[in-house]
């Protein structure tokens, strides 16, 4: 699927995330996302986006080159502002209604998603809920910083009570279900 639109909000009354994905085929993919479902999953997404920002920065700037933690993190905090310089956030979701629905007009409510970074620096985000229905996204680095940043931004309006700019963890599996 090829990624045209998306949104990540918070709706007061319902006390939770609106994950929205509109691809370039009109297809529109709804996921609801709990309080206890992002508690779990906002910090190894965030840390897995800024890992794969380094990576992606670290292989332009110096492809031959084992930069020091430092250093990676600061060409990952560079690639990420530029990134982010380059997206457009101004534009409203396109909720159009002759769009397809394939998991229903309803959202889904997320039970599980598993996180799996792929070899190319991509990364793998499935989510799936308890009727076993399953959306899976293919973020590259780009993409996932700006989910990173409207999820990030959701989280605030939340207040929720959990750190958003949760520092990145040395050393996780490679594949994680969360739930």
């Amino acid at each position: 699927m090829h990624i045209r639109q998306l949104s990540v909000q918070y709706h007061a009354e319902a006390d939770r995330l609106l994950l929205r994905v509109r691809s370039s085929d009109n297809t529109l993919f709804a996921v609801w996302l709990k309080r206890r479902l992002c508690l779990r999953l906002w910090p190894r997404l965030s840390s897995m986006v800024q890992r794969a920002g380094a990576a992606q920065a670290v292989a332009m700037a110096a492809p031959l080159a084992t930069p020091t933690p430092e250093a990676a993190a600061m060409l990952a905090a560079s690639a990420r502002e530029q990134t982010l310089a380059q997206a457009d956030f101004s534009q409203p979701f396109q909720a159009d209604a002759a769009a397809q629905h394939p998991l229903g007009a309803e959202p889904m409510l997320a039970h599980t998603v598993q996180l799996t970074p792929l070899a190319d620096g991509r990364l793998q985000v499935s989510i799936s809920d308890a009727q076993a229905r399953n959306v899976q996204l293919v973020l590259d680095a780009a993409l996932g910083a700006a989910v990173r940043e409207l999820t990030a931004a959701a989280l605030r309006q939340a207040d929720w009570g959990f750190a958003v700019e949760a520092a990145v963890v040395a050393t996780e599996p490679s594949t994680r279900t969360l739930n």
